[in-house]
């Protein structure tokens, strides 16, 4: 049984997710896992509580409590499910005791308000404080000129985001991932029962967490988009800097060249606070692309000043003459390469 996830319950209390049923006999045995905090110090468990009534969770109970948001890693040595089956090599995460937010600790990432033909909206959300947040009871509301709808993000388990870790929520994860295979993550895409239909042209997002307190709210419209776009279906506005307000002036829409969505990976657009000047390279500046091993290629590396630019990558042979053109009017992101 492969280990999934570990999550801390209480200060003194840490569920760990299995993909298969344990040996309920054989997973109550403390010498089995191996707790350390970041500071390298071993965690006593004074006892393991196997969770029925599946059995694909254990609980262990430690001698002393947890601090909040101080990381904590745990190994588990080996697991055994109910055919007698033993896990293979050592397998092992990572977890932190979660912390009530604060406005403003979680906010709208990227949303994506008019999906292609057979897709799925999406809202990704991200964690820009310090602190550790369980998403359970989580809320999302959405209003729209036809009236508000809302959803819990996770309301049986617990969904526990790091620092800086982001989650995509949406109707299909699998949709998703299909039309957005190469700029997507599956492991941070949530699906969410009853996900809201977001309006094509404006609407609103609130966060909530579960004692109703607004984290954050973002008014999404479609005159945020790149005007040079061919079509706005499928292109989500992804916010520029993380630190940044939730206005208009720090969404964009998502680069072309990362497929128009990042749902569940870093934004396309996103900057750092300080912003950056423009540098581009070309190493090597000479190739000869004749596969004799020796330069047959080269990589143009650009970083921009700002989100917006749309460009064109042309190759010329040493006579001038032009061999391709990879790539045309192509709307770029903030750093990259081709």
């Amino acid at each position: 049984p492969a280990l999934l996830r570990a999550v801390a319950l209480t200060p003194t209390a840490v569920r760990l997710y299995f993909g298969e049923k344990l040996d309920s006999v054989a997973a109550a045995n403390p010498a089995l896992y191996r707790l350390q905090n970041s500071a390298g110090t071993a965690l006593t468990i004074s006892r393991v509580a196997p969770v029925g009534p599946d059995f694909r969770a254990i609980d262990l109970i430690l001698s002393a409590a947890l601090l909040p948001s101080q990381a904590v890693s745990v190994a588990v040595v080996r697991a055994t499910d109910c055919a007698g089956n033993a896990s293979g090599a050592l397998s092992s995460a990572s977890f932190a005791l979660p912390e009530p937010a604060q406005p403003g600790d979680l906010v709208v990432n990227e949303v994506l308000f008019y999906h292609r033909s057979g897709g799925a909206y999406f809202v990704e959300v991200l964690n820009r404080s310090a602190r550790y947040l369980n998403l359970q009871g989580y809320q999302l509301s959405v209003q729209k000129t036809s009236g508000t709808s809302g959803i819990v993000i996770s309301s049986g388990v617990p969904y526990v985001l790091a620092p800086g870790q982001l989650v995509a929520l949406t109707s299909d994860a699998n949709s998703l991932q299909a039309q957005y295979p190469t700029s997507s993550d599956p492991a941070a895409l949530l699906a969410v029962p009853s996900f809201p239909a977001l309006d094509n042209s404006a609407g609103s997002l609130y966060l909530y967490d579960q004692r109703n307190t607004e984290l954050d709210h973002y008014d999404y419209d479609k005159s945020q988009h790149l005007p040079l776009l061919s079509t706005q279906a499928g292109v989500s506005l992804e916010r520029i800097r993380a630190s940044g307000a939730s206005t208009a002036s720090n969404f964009h829409s998502a680069a072309g060249a990362v497929g128009y969505a990042t749902p569940g990976r870093p934004n396309s657009q996103s900057q750092d606070a300080s912003g950056n000047g423009q540098d581009w390279t070309v190493l090597p500046e000479l190739f000869t692309p004749d596969d004799d091993g020796q330069q047959d290629f080269t990589t143009l590396n650009y970083q921009l000043d700002q989100p917006g630019y749309v460009g064109s990558v042309t190759v010329y042979d040493a006579l001038g003459q032009l061999t391709r053109r990879l790539l045309r009017n192509e709307s770029l992101p903030t750093t990259g390469f081709v």
